[in-house]
């Protein structure tokens, strides 16, 4: 689900601004912006961040202000600057060209003169950062609540509408057996006027009875209520209830396909489509939910 929060913590020491933005995806992801003193903190965040959220790409950027100015000093990074020569190395070996690489330039090339903050040493920086974060998580997951509320209300709809096209198929359902009993009847009849033996006869009364069976549809209709009973329930009582309703929607759609398939009816078929377009829209909304 989609979200967004703000968290702020401020001391003499320091002041952080987190702010954290979350967009629907099936899994989690998270990526984490500013600056490099939080990279130490990383896996602390993620382990506060899943605690409430299971599903979502989840942003974060964390802003560190340090009040204490003489606890910053300049350093070079060492492995960036081999590396960037590498590249040029490489670069020239593929150009055919011998230029030197001024050291000048190298020193203004991104993240070559990093700072070194003693609060990287501060035991208590971690506690701030989390504290900044724990704000935002608390504000994003606010909206989050709200936009969940109304995605299970409008499940809540799309699922008594499915149950109310099922009824519509289940009263469809004995007009379509005597309109076909009534042809088979017709049929028997004119065999029997044309003077066919009776083993003709009962070959067509067993014609029937296989018949009926296969467009017997009862048992599908069954499972599909169970299931949408099941759903509802889920709904209302599940915590992280999204794999569980992604399950019920698939055996929902497997049972309305097996019903439309044996329907041999215009209106139910059309019916069945409508469920199944119900079924389609819950199944991308479900994928969200936690």
């Amino acid at each position: 689900m989609t979200g967004y929060g703000k968290g702020l913590f401020q001391s003499k020491k320091r002041k952080i601004a987190a702010e954290l933005k979350s967009v629907n995806n099936r899994f989690f992801e998270f990526q984490l912006k500013g600056s490099y003193i939080l990279d130490p903190f990383e896996a602390s965040i993620i382990s506060l961040l899943k605690k409430t959220i299971k599903r979502g790409s989840v942003t974060l950027f964390v802003n560190v202000q340090e009040f204490e100015e003489s606890a910053t000093v300049p350093y070079l990074n060492l492995p960036l600057i081999r590396a960037y020569e590498s590249l040029f190395e490489k670069a020239q070996r593929t150009l055919k060209r011998n230029d030197p690489i001024p050291f000048s330039f190298l020193l203004g090339l991104p993240d070559v003169i990093r700072t070194y903050s003693s609060a990287e040493k501060d035991k208590t920086l971690a506690d701030d950062i989390l504290e900044a974060v724990q704000g935002a998580v608390d504000e994003l997951n606010v909206m989050r609540q709200k936009e969940g509320s109304a995605l299970v209300q409008d499940l809540a709809a799309r699922i008594i509408l499915t149950e109310k096209y099922l009824a519509n198929i289940q009263e469809k359902i004995p007009a379509r057996m005597d309109a076909y009993k009534q042809r088979l009847e017709k049929k028997v009849a004119d065999v029997i006027k044309e003077g066919a033996d009776e083993t003709t006869r009962m070959r067509l009364l067993s014609e029937f009875a296989i018949m009926a069976d296969k467009m017997d549809v009862s048992e599908e209709i069954t499972r599909f209520k169970s299931h949408t009973q099941q759903f509802s329930d889920a709904l209302q009582g599940m915590t992280e209830p999204g794999k569980r309703l992604g399950f019920l929607l698939q055996e929902m759609n497997r049972e309305i396909n097996t019903l439309s398939a044996k329907a041999q009816d215009p209106d139910i078929i059309s019916s069945c489509v409508a469920v199944k377009e119900e079924l389609e829209k819950m199944r991308e909304q479900v994928q969200n939910l936690e």
